[in-house]
């Protein structure tokens, strides 16, 4: 076979290198770059670690996704006032968290009212279940209803141990009330836990409590193999102090 000839290049023109990815993505460094801001005090087994410390190390796109979820928080559109109360107090009981205890927390009834405001649901219903958006009105309602009837006074009234029972029952489906009739408390507690767990680990103070690296584009991953940790993310210590402040720098 005879060899293709070469395509000739048009006099005048010049081969292009291609756009460097790096450069038209990559967060400004260096001394005036803006940065996001922590306020992240140690709470989980990851003594010093904080991953926005790697911020600068992400895309654009990526790092302003981070900053909105960090800087602008949803104003409550969705929930009523005491629906908002209601909810704010079930979803910090399904994470274990404690406004009044932990020296932060991460502010899921406002991402759980966006969803419903913009009524982004999850792309399927339970036969038998209202609109998401009906759901949660009817929840907020047969919560409180159940509260009545187990300890007479309605659920943002009791106190810590009395309404993480009513949590306990709702996760096992042994909540009292007629309300349940209306709304099946299996899928109810199905929509609810996974809306809350998917928010509270999309925040970056829950992946420094658990060690997560945060996003690796377009750095990549490094170890592939044996579950080690990357250079970057935190080290494991369970003897640390479940609550203390970070390290100074040295």
């Amino acid at each position: 076979m005879r060899p293709r000839p070469a395509t000739p290049r048009r006099e005048g023109t010049a081969m292009k290198a291609p756009p460097s990815h790096r450069q038209e993505l990559a967060l400004p460094r260096g001394r005036g770059a803006r940065r996001i801001a922590s306020h992240y005090v140690n709470t989980g087994y990851y003594p010093g670690y904080d991953v926005l410390d790697q911020q600068a190390h992400w895309d654009h796109p990526t790092w302003e996704a981070i900053r909105r979820r960090m800087e602008e928080i949803p104003p409550l559109r969705f929930f009523t006032r005491h629906e908002a109360e209601i909810y704010r107090r079930l979803c910090d009981h399904i994470v274990g968290q404690d406004a009044e205890r932990d020296p932060w927390t991460v502010p899921i009834i406002h991402f759980l009212d966006a969803k419903l405001h913009r009524n982004q649901t999850d792309g399927y219903r339970f036969a038998g279940m209202p609109p998401m958006r009906e759901a949660f009105r009817q929840g907020a309602a047969a919560v409180d209803d159940s509260a009545r009837r187990l300890y007479g006074r309605e659920f943002t009234a009791l106190d810590r141990e009395q309404q993480r029972e009513i949590v306990r029952r709702l996760a096992v489906q042994e909540l009292p009330g007629g309300k349940w009739r209306r709304l099946n408390p299996k899928h109810f507690w199905h929509h609810l836990a996974t809306a809350t767990v998917a928010i509270f680990y999309a925040h970056p103070y829950a992946w420094n409590e658990i060690g997560f690296g945060g996003p690796a584009y377009p750095r990549g991953y490094l170890r592939l193999v044996n579950g080690e940790a990357e250079p970057w993310e935190g080290r494991e210590d369970r003897t640390a102090r479940r609550i203390g402040a970070k390290p100074a720098a040295a």
